[in-house]
């Protein structure tokens, strides 16, 4: 049986290269992006409310802007499935990741990185799509189960970025 699935993808606030002899890994947010991170997941939640799954990239920036959505969301970290392989992956791991989400979830929210995150939004609806740092797109599937998401099965729900919100 169908039902509505959806899959938000979430960039990392903008990051901090102020300290060059750090690993990529372990970049922090800077200023703008820990500005960013809370607003963008006030009205997240608002929104969107609560998703049922939440993965992420173990890098440091995406860490940091999972941890804005959490603390607004009321989740506990320890609910979220943290992946090596989510750190600048291929279309091909990030479609793993979105196929072996558990079908018991109606929702999953992933936080990530460029070029993948960009890359997945587009080939999965079929629209072309530049994800800018804190961006979230949201796509709906009318599928029976993850493991049928594939290209151009979803439609776009919703794109929202920082910029759009400064006056």
């Amino acid at each position: 049986m169908k039902s509505t699935r959806v899959l938000h993808l979430i960039r990392h606030a903008k990051s901090d290269w102020k300290e060059s002899e750090l690993n990529d890994h372990d970049r922090p947010l800077n200023k703008r992006g820990r500005r960013d991170a809370p607003l963008a997941a006030q009205r997240f939640i608002q929104e969107h409310g609560i998703p049922d799954c939440w993965l992420s990239s173990t890098a440091n920036r995406a860490m940091q802007t999972l941890s804005f959505f959490a603390d607004e969301a009321g989740i506990d970290l320890n609910q979220v499935q943290c992946s090596q392989r989510l750190y600048l992956p291929s279309y091909q791991t990030l479609l793993g990741a979105i196929n072996s989400i558990d079908d018991q979830h109606q929702s999953a929210i992933m936080f990530g990185h460029n070029p993948g995150h960009s890359s997945v939004a587009s080939i999965l609806t079929g629209q072309d799509y530049e994800m800018p740092t804190c961006s979230i797109i949201s796509i709906e599937f009318e599928l029976s189960s993850w493991a049928e998401v594939s290209s151009e099965t979803g439609s776009l729900k919703a794109f929202d970025f920082p910029k759009k919100h400064i006056r």
